[in-house]
């Protein structure tokens, strides 16, 4: 239902700045020293068709409000906002004017194609497509170009370690159609013009076939009622055939209404596509004054390196130039740096000491983790893997309230409870929803509102900055409170490539996947608890359930045979409209799907489990 309410924001905003357009018009209009009664008619003619379009809206507000619904998913921004801001007084440089290939020139009114960011992995290029994406400076920039028609930045950040539509072609076309069109809402019968004709379609899913065909309409319309400027991040996490993405890009980067700015790493297949284009940048190679800033931003503030710079300038600025050097333009690099500096200085290193802490710090990203891997205490590392290998499957941030559910289910199974999912599990999971007796469902939220601070400080601790701790954007249907995640697409990276995720699963006494569905299966039981203690925004016991389905579906069969009871008997029992319901709180439409996740995954559940009872 949120996604309903995000969407009718979104609108609204859009329609409050539509009719100030409108009025100021009229205005000009009704004071207008037109030079004949036909250019005056001819305007006033115009005015009449806008004023037409959008009272055909206001009347078919439920069907253009349900289209954007559809169009709209809870992962839409989740990857924008997961990425650092940038430092202050960074990356300022992309607007500057006088920078070859600049963005300014671009954005002019005669420019056209593709403009291309790249840089080594780790050099900010996600970071400065945020900035793009939220600076006025953007807007000002595309002025000349823009004219008197509205602006709409429409971005998406591609993330590979991501659920499906954070790394698909569908999950592009849907953010990019969802931002334009709620802020081009008079486009949408000619845009959609199948669903808007027919409201009863919009109970079926989009297809990529249908999306294509949508945003192929969207390029051909000779005069957009706006300009769109298309941020298109993380090329190289797309999951489909890179081919076809670089020339959708080129393609659209045609239309004299739409520029395109993508970003990626120089993979041989993207500097083919782009690499021989005027307008790109490396964004490594201009970085060096943004890294500098950032070490003396970060040091100067430290009193232990203020006294040592008191007494030795020359020597604590030669310090700060030897890390800009060495970190080649990575600002990531220099941030887990900086991060070791500053341990140093608060058990007062000297600059000595300093510089020998820098030596032994490797130049390279990967030898970099494996030397934080290895530096996790042996006491901390089974939590520490745990937490990697969780992050891996979960494919997002994961809630420090799941974490808290993995404790409370490891002291069940030391107090002797026998089995991972047991009944006493189930009921407790359902009773809120089935009114079953409770056995224990406030014990969980007791210890969300008393232990959550302390554990998510425990567990940033104790993966030595590998992750950290980020909160649920509110407005999204995502679980309110605290969440961790990788701090960087390159320690994913690292520990893909390493074949961590094996590893690392042996050293479990259960399948991660379903470690992480039994955790949230206690957590669906507390929701209520949790909410009322915590006085949040109300979790969504929807969302909790479709993670726990995404894990039974993308745990083998073998997985399921050795712990899936549970699972069988919670599919069953969601498989009933009062459940499904959940006394009110689903749409039929969401009601639809769970029924229809429910029946897909049965066969797998029934073949997994030796026995159903």
């Amino acid at each position: 239902m949120r996604s309903l309410g995000e969407s009718s924001e979104a609108w609204n905003s859009a329609t409050e700045r539509r009719l100030d357009a409108m009025a100021k018009d009229l205005q000009n209009l009704l004071h207008s020293n037109a030079k004949s009664e036909e250019a005056c008619a001819e305007k006033f003619g115009s005015f009449a068709v806008t004023l037409s379009k959008f009272a055909d809206e206001a009347t078919n507000r439920g069907t253009i409000r349900t289209i954007l619904t559809t169009l709209n998913f809870s992962q839409i921004k989740a990857r924008q906002n997961e990425i650092p801001k940038a430092h202050q007084n960074t990356f300022e440089w992309i607007f500057n004017e006088s920078l070859e290939g600049n963005l300014s020139k671009w954005l002019h009114p005669c420019s056209d194609g593709v403009f291309w960011i790249t840089g080594k992995p780790g050099s900010g290029k996600s970071t400065l497509m945020k900035l793009l994406s939220g600076d006025q400076r953007t807007l000002l920039l595309a002025k000349s170009w823009v004219g008197p028609k509205p602006l709409v930045v429409a971005s998406h950040f591609f993330w590979n370690a991501g659920k499906p539509l954070q790394k698909s072609q569908e999950g592009l076309l849907r953010t990019l159609l969802f931002q334009i069109l709620v802020q081009c809402p008079e486009v949408i019968p000619e845009v959609c013009s199948e669903r808007y004709a027919n409201p009863l379609q919009d109970i079926e899913p989009w297809g990529v076939e249908e999306l294509s065909r949508a945003f192929s309409r969207i390029q051909q319309i000779q005069e957009l009622p706006c300009r769109v400027l298309m941020l298109v991040d993380g090329l190289d996490e797309y999951s489909g055939d890179v081919k076809e993405l670089t020339t959708f890009l080129h393609a659209v980067a045609k239309s004299s209404e739409i520029r395109v700015c993508c970003a990626s790493r120089a993979w041989p297949e993207f500097s083919k596509a782009f690499g021989s284009g005027t307008w790109k940048v490396q964004v490594h190679q201009l970085t060096k004054a943004d890294i500098r800033s950032y070490i003396e931003d970060h040091l100067g503030q430290h009193d232990a390196f203020a006294k040592l710079h008191s007494k030795d300038e020359s020597s604590t600025k030669a310090f700060m130039e030897t890390i800009a050097e060495k970190a080649e333009g990575v600002l990531f690099w220099v941030f887990l740096v900086i991060k070791s500096i500053l341990r140093g200085l608060d058990n007062l290193d000297d600059i000595g000491t300093l510089r020998r802490r820098l030596d032994e710090l490797p130049s390279d990203l990967n030898a970099f983790f494996e030397r934080m891997m290895d530096s996790i205490e042996n006491v901390y590392k089974q939590e520490a893997h745990t937490a990697f290998l969780l992050l891996l499957c979960a494919k997002a941030p994961l809630p420090v309230d799941v974490l808290l559910a993995l404790d409370q289910l490891d002291r069940r199974n030391k107090k002797g409870i026998p089995g991972l999912f047991d009944a006493g599990l189930f009921n407790e999971a359902l009773a809120p929803y089935l009114n079953i007796p409770n056995f224990d469902a406030k014990s969980l939220a007791d210890r969300t509102t008393n232990e959550g601070l302390q554990k998510q400080d425990q567990i940033v601790a104790r993966c030595r900055d590998l992750i950290q701790l980020s909160r649920a954007v509110k407005t999204s249907r995502a679980y309110a409170g605290p969440h961790i995640g990788f701090i960087h697409r390159t320690v994913v990276d690292f520990l893909e490539e390493r074949g961590a995720l094996k590893r690392l699963e042996s050293l479990l006494p259960h399948s991660p996947r379903l470690l992480l569905a039994a955790a949230y299966t206690l957590l669906l039981g507390s929701l209520q608890r949790i909410d009322e203690e915590n006085s949040k925004v109300p979790n969504d016991p929807f969302e909790i359930i479709l993670r726990i389905f995404y894990q039974i579906q993308e745990a083998t069969t073998e997985e399921v045979a050795a712990d899936g009871v549970l699972f069988c008997r919670l599919t069953r029992t969601i498989d009933k409209r009062e459940m499904v319901l959940l006394r009110g709180g689903l749409s039929e439409r969401e009601a639809e799907q769970l029924l229809s996740l429910c029946a897909n995954l049965e066969a797998k559940l029934i073949s997994g489990c030796e026995f159903l009872d």
